[in-house]
C-alpha cells in the first residue's frame, strides 16, 4: 500500500472491507492512519468499515467477557466518529448501523437506544429498519417491552417476527411475575 501508484480511496476501502469482515480492527485503524498520511480523504464507507471491524472483533471475543477490551473498542469507535465530524462528514446509514451494533454487543443498549431515538425524532433517515430491529430486540431481552414496542412502531415496515418476539417475551415475563407472586 505504500506505493503511491496503487493508492486510491477505492483500493483502500477494499482492504478496509476485508479487515472489517475479518474483525481485524488494528489493521483497519492502521489503514485509516495510512489514508491520512497520504493525504487521501476518507469517505463514510472508510469509517464504517473501521467501526464494523471493531464490532466484529467484539463479537469474536464476547465469550471472554473482557469489559476493558469492549470499552476500548467502543472508545476507538467514538474517536472514529469524532474524526468524521472533524472532516465535516456526517455519518451515513452504514456508519450508524455498525456503531449501534457495536454498542449493543458491548452492552451499551441504552446509549444505542438513545442514539436511534434521537435520529428518529429528528426525522433523519439514516436509521434503517435493521438498526431499529437490533435495538428493539436488545430492549426486549432486557425486559424493557414498552421501549421495544415504541421502537418497533418507528419501523417503516411491519415486522411480524419482532412483534411476536416482544409479545412472547412480555407474556413469559408476566407469567413469571405472577407465578413468583403466587409462591410468596
Amino acid at each position: 500500500l505504500e506505493h503511491h501508484s496503487l493508492l486510491s480511496l477505492e483500493s483502500i476501502n477494499v482492504v478496509l472491507s476485508s479487515y472489517a469482515e475479518r474483525g481485524d480492527p488494528r489493521d483497519a485503524v492502521e489503514i485509516l492512519e495510512l489514508i491520512a498520511e497520504n493525504e487521501i480523504e476518507a469517505n463514510a464507507d472508510s469509517y464504517s468499515f473501521v467501526i464494523e471491524a471493531l464490532g466484529r472483533d467484539i463479537k469474536k471475543r464476547l465469550k471472554s467477557k473482557d469489559q476493558d477490551y469492549i470499552e476500548r473498542n467502543i472508545s476507538i469507535a467514538n474517536t472514529v466518529l469524532e474524526m468524521m465530524e472533524g472532516a465535516g462528514m456526517a455519518p451515513n446509514t452504514h456508519v450508524i448501523r455498525n456503531y449501534i451494533e457495536l454498542l449493543c454487543m458491548g452492552g451499551e443498549v441504552d446509549t444505542a437506544t438513545s442514539i436511534v431515538e434521537d435520529y428518529l425524532q429528528n426525522s433523519e433517515h439514516i436509521v434503517n429498519n435493521i438498526t431499529i430491529y437490533r435495538v428493539a430486540s436488545e430492549q426486549t431481552q432486557l425486559g424493557k417491552f414498552e421501549t421495544a414496542k415504541a421502537l418497533a412502531e418507528q419501523m417503516t415496515e411491519y415486522v411480524p417476527a419482532l412483534q411476536r418476539r416482544i409479545r412472547s417475551k412480555e407474556q413469559r415475563s408476566q407469567y413469571l411475575e405472577e407465578t413468583m407472586g403466587e409462591s410468596d
